[in-house]
C-alpha cells in the first residue's frame, strides 16, 4: 500500500487538475457561447439551465466528485481475496465480481458491492474529467479559431467525444485493478 503522504500528494494533484479543468471547461464555454445557446452539456441543452443552474450542478457534482477520490484513497480498504498467487487477470476477477470472469465482462458489467463501485467511482472520475474537461476547453477555443474544426463539430458533436470516453473509462477500470493488485501482491 502507498503511504499516506503519497496518497496525500495524490490527492492535491487531482484536485488542483480537476479544479482547473472544471474552471478551463466553463471559461473555454464562456469564450464559445456566452449566453449558452450552443452549449451541448445535458443540464442546458436539455433542461433548459442558464448559467446559475450550470455553476450551482458543476459546483455541487465537483464536490462529490472530490469526495469520492478522497474516500477512494483514505477510506477503508476493501478485503482482498483470500487466495494467495493470484496472477493479474485472477485477482481482477475476483476483487472485481467475487468471482472468476472473463474479460468481455468488465466492458459491461459493473463491479460487485456498492463500496467497491465507490471506491472505483473515486479513481475513475477525476481523472476521465480532468482529461474530458481540458480536452472540451482546447477544443472550445479551437473552434474560435478555425473554421475546419467548428465544421467537425457541427457534425459530430458530441458524439466526437464518446470514443475517448470510453477508452478512458476502461483505461481507469485497469488502472485501478492495477493498483488494488499491486495493493494485493504487496500484502502478501
Amino acid at each position: 500500500m502507498r503511504s499516506r503522504a503519497s496518497r496525500r500528494h495524490t490527492f492535491a494533484l487531482l484536485t488542483v487538475l480537476f479544479v482547473l479543468s472544471r474552471a478551463a471547461d466553463a471559461g473555454g464555454t464562456y469564450m464559445v457561447t456566452p449566453d449558452l445557446r450552443h452549449e451541448t452539456n445535458p443540464i442546458v441543452s436539455v433542461l433548459g439551465a442558464g448559467w446559475g443552474g450550470l455553476l450551482v450542478v458543476q459546483v455541487a457534482l465537483s464536490a462529490l466528485v472530490i469526495w469520492l477520490t478522497y474516500w477512494d484513497l483514505f477510506g477503508s480498504r476493501l478485503p482482498y481475496p483470500t487466495q494467495r498467487g493470484l496472477g493479474f487477470r485472477e485477482f481482477a476477477g475476483a476483487y472485481y465480481f467475487g468471482r472468476k470472469s472473463t474479460l468481455v465482462e468488465f466492458l459491461w458489467r459493473p463491479p460487485a458491492g456498492w463500496r467497491l463501485n465507490l471506491k472505483l467511482a473515486g479513481y475513475a472520475l477525476p481523472r476521465l474529467l480532468i482529461v474530458l474537461g481540458f480536452t472540451v476547453a482546447t477544443s472550445s477555443i479551437a473552434s474560435l479559431h478555425s473554421e475546419v474544426w467548428r465544421g467537425v463539430l457541427r457534425v459530430t458533436s458530441p458524439w466526437i467525444y464518446l470514443v475517448p470516453i470510453l477508452v478512458l473509462a476502461f483505461w481507469s477500470i485497469y488502472g485501478f485493478l492495477r493498483r488494488e493488485f499491486q495493493c494485493y501482491v504487496d500484502a502478501s
